[in-house]
Formats: structure tokens, C-alpha cells, sequence
């Protein structure tokens, strides 16, 4: 090593983010269907995850239904299809948990942070059959 020699050390500025802030979740489904049955997306604001959990699927009301299927499309959504067992009216609805986690480790629970909230409804007009 020649002490003659200069050592210089180029200047560089490093971001970084730090991700705070839980996923949001919304439906997607159409307001009518018609038997055999629907299907409705789940998608999340940001990659979950374990997004194949049951926490991530929505719940349905209104209407029996005989079963359904879910499907991961990616790290932030699943498709869900829903089939019931007669007319009616489905409520689906969706809400974000302590057991729904982003990549970042960030959950739903809004007992530790009110904004960690999130949740969404959507209803459908579902007919088994011609009256």
C-alpha cells in the first residue's frame, strides 16, 4: 500500500422506505348472476402474505351455498367462486385481521392501529333458475 496515494470515496445517497401501513382490501363481482354460480375477486392494495388463507376469502350470507372454490391469481388477489344453492340475495363481505399480514409484516389489527382497518360488501342479485 502506497501511503502516497490518495483514497477517495465517491459520495452516494441511499432511500430507503419503510413500509407502515397495512394492505387495503376490495371485491369485485357483478351485481347479477345467474346459476351455476359466480365468482368474486379479493384483491389486496399490496402482496399478502399467505393470501391463500381462509382469512383472505370472503364471506358469504344471504343465500346457502352448496360450495366454493378458491383460486390464488398473485400475491394480492384470489378469485373465489361461489355456488348456491338457490335464488337469493348474496352478501359478501371481506375484512382485513390480525391474521391478514402484508409483505412487510404489517396486519390488520385495528386494536393496535385504528387505520389498520379495512374491509369491504358487496351484494348480488343471484337466480338459480328461470321463475
Amino acid at each position: 500500500f502506497d501511503m502516497g496515494t490518495a483514497i477517495r470515496f465517491q459520495e452516494q445517497n441511499i432511500t430507503v422506505i419503510y413500509d407502515t401501513l397495512p394492505g387495503q382490501v376490495k371485491l369485485q363481482v357483478d351485481e347479477y348472476a345467474k346459476s351455476p354460480g359466480f365468482k368474486v375477486q379479493a384483491i389486496w392494495s399490496e402482496p399478502m402474505k399467505e393470501i391463500g388463507m381462509v382469512s383472505t376469502r370472503p364471506l358469504v350470507q344471504g343465500v346457502l351455498v352448496e360450495d366454493y372454490d378458491a383460486v390464488v391469481l398473485d400475491s394480492s388477489s384470489i378469485e373465489v367462486e361461489i355456488r348456491p344453492l338457490g335464488t337469493g340475495i348474496a352478501i359478501l363481505s371481506i375484512n382485513g385481521s390480525i391474521a391478514t399480514s402484508d409483505l412487510a409484516g404489517n396486519t390488520n389489527d385495528f386494536t393496535l392501529n385504528v387505520n389498520a382497518s379495512t374491509g369491504d360488501q358487496k351484494q348480488v342479485v343471484y337466480s338459480d333458475g328461470p321463475p
